[in-house]
């Protein structure tokens, strides 16, 4: 098989995967389960037939063009997770500290002291970026289709349309016991540092807002993980299948 032909394929298939998982969550349950059989055929298992019956869901209308991604270009989505992105920039300097004050105690010597706090602080700071950015991306997109009334891509949403509604609503109280009791630490560690209340305050911003978004992700994706998996393991045959599907195809 020539080489170049050989990516174009793959290109083809990367392609079509990524248009058609959104467009196979917003069908109706009906055409959703009729398409589903159609792939789970032993004829249709072959490449070929495959790629024929994908074309024929992304060449029916199923999807809408506009995504939180394309909407404005995705420069509104982008401006609100580096926004949200900003506390965990923040909170390195609340970490920085605690790490410092932390490995003193082991010994006290600044090359020892400050090497051991950075390695302390950057996977946590890593952390909380990818949760705030998570955060940030899931925020965005319920806006968007919640404005718009169009329906989510999303297989949890498709599992689980009602739940969906309520779980960001028992994260985020959850969410905000975590950064609450954690403020009266955040501020007696920088009051040490900043004896002026409006720098100590700034910093603090990233003291609260990156636990509190990092715990809002953590138990939102647990949460959601957990019920994705009982659904695959006892879910109803077309449930599993739909899951199984959209993992597959991804």
């Amino acid at each position: 098989m020539d080489p170049s032909l050989s990516k174009t394929q793959q290109l083809l298939v990367h392609h079509l995967s990524q248009k058609v998982i959104p467009a196979l969550l917003t069908m109706s349950d009906e055409e959703r389960d009729q398409f589903i059989e159609l792939v789970y055929r032993e004829d249709n298992l072959k490449v070929k037939k495959y790629l024929e019956t994908i074309f024929k869901i992304c060449s029916s209308g199923s999807l809408e063009e506009e995504t939180p991604d394309t909407w404005k270009k995705g420069y509104p989505k982008l401006a609100l997770i580096s926004g949200l992105s900003l506390s965990a920039v923040l909170n390195i300097f609340h970490n920085s500290i605690c790490g410092y004050k932390a490995w003193e105690m082991v010994y006290d010597h600044p090359a020892f002291t400050i090497p051991m706090a950075a390695l302390s602080t950057i996977p946590i700071f890593i952390l909380e970026l990818q949760a705030t950015i998570g955060t940030g991306r899931l925020l965005y997109n319920a806006a968007f289709y919640r404005l718009t009334g169009k329906p989510q891509p999303s297989l949890f949403n498709t599992l689980y349309p009602t739940f969906s509604r309520v779980l960001p609503l028992a994260c985020i109280p959850l969410a905000a016991i975590t950064a609450y009791v954690g403020r009266y630490m955040v501020m007696d560690i920088l009051q040490e540092v900043l004896p002026r209340e409006g720098p100590r305050l700034f910093f603090a911003i990233g003291g609260f807002m990156g636990p509190f978004l990092f715990a809002a992700y953590a138990n939102h994706t647990l949460i959601q993980d957990l019920l994705l998996s009982y659904m695959r393991s006892f879910g109803e045959t077309s449930q599993k299948k739909l899951a199984d599907l959209t993992q597959n195809i991804g």
